[in-house]
């Protein structure tokens, strides 16, 4: 694992168990690795022995911008980027195994249509704004993974986030306008100028970076880090690579 200091922060303090623990995790709601990372992060943050508040700080990043707004065929995704299904069948049996070993269904037989997430990424900071996007994220995920569901569908967007009780009302009037599209576009832009090229990845209050699918473990160690580990002198850095 790497645990990466950001490089931007010199003056970092020690946090006491009162304070809450600051997580944010950019991801993509069409990617099975984002999906095991994000879940992988709540049961981490379950097992903090400090019992830490924590919140949960959603980052859009959208692996595949060109797909249409209509989603493209599976089958036909696969072959564009792996050659075949067949040439893929191992690493999706992989995914399948890992996801049962944290407690997620991966169904990819149901799956027909990959999604354009920009409207479900959109929704998500909706959901944000109001403190419901742990469960509306995680009904999403289980929609596109156990239930082949497409959420580039607006109809069925619609149904999901009344399921996480956000007012229909605004989720409506978000999806026929552009609401958050520019911002969407950019937080995904600006994980991109500072390097983040895949997902999942996680920054811990600020001043810890972890990139990739990590374990629970692993994870723990990262925000028992970021919680009570005093910060190195700069030359010391280097050792946090």
């Amino acid at each position: 694992m790497e645990i990466r200091l950001r490089n931007n922060l010199t003056n970092a303090v020690e946090l006491t168990a009162t304070d809450a623990l600051h997580v944010e995790f950019a991801g993509d709601l069409a990617c099975p690795f984002s999906y095991l990372g994000f879940t992988r992060l709540r049961q981490a943050l379950a097992q903090l022995e400090t019992g830490q508040p924590h919140v949960i700080r959603w980052l859009p990043f959208q692996l595949h911008s060109d797909i249409p707004h209509w989603g493209i065929d599976f089958d036909s995704f696969l072959t564009r980027r792996f050659g075949s299904r067949d040439q893929v069948e191992p690493a999706l049996a992989q995914i399948t195994e890992l996801g049962r070993e944290s407690g997620i269904t991966f169904d990819f037989a149901r799956i027909s249509q990959v999604p354009n997430t920009l409207d479900a990424h959109r929704l998500v900071l909706l959901a944000q704004d109001q403190g419901k996007h742990v469960d509306f994220i995680d009904r999403l995920y289980r929609a596109v993974f156990a239930q082949g569901l497409n959420i580039g569908d607006r109809e069925t967007l619609t149904g999901l986030a009344a399921s996480s009780g956000l007012d229909f009302a605004r989720t409506d009037a978000l999806l026929r306008g552009d609401a958050n599209n520019m911002t969407v576009q950019a937080m995904d832009t600006n994980h991109r100028l500072q390097g983040v090229l895949s997902v999942p990845h996680y920054v811990f209050n600020a001043r810890v970076a972890v990139a990739g699918v990590q374990d629970t473990d692993t994870l723990i160690t990262a925000l028992d880090y970021a919680l009570f580990q005093p910060m190195p002198e700069i030359g010391d850095r280097a050792n946090l690579h």
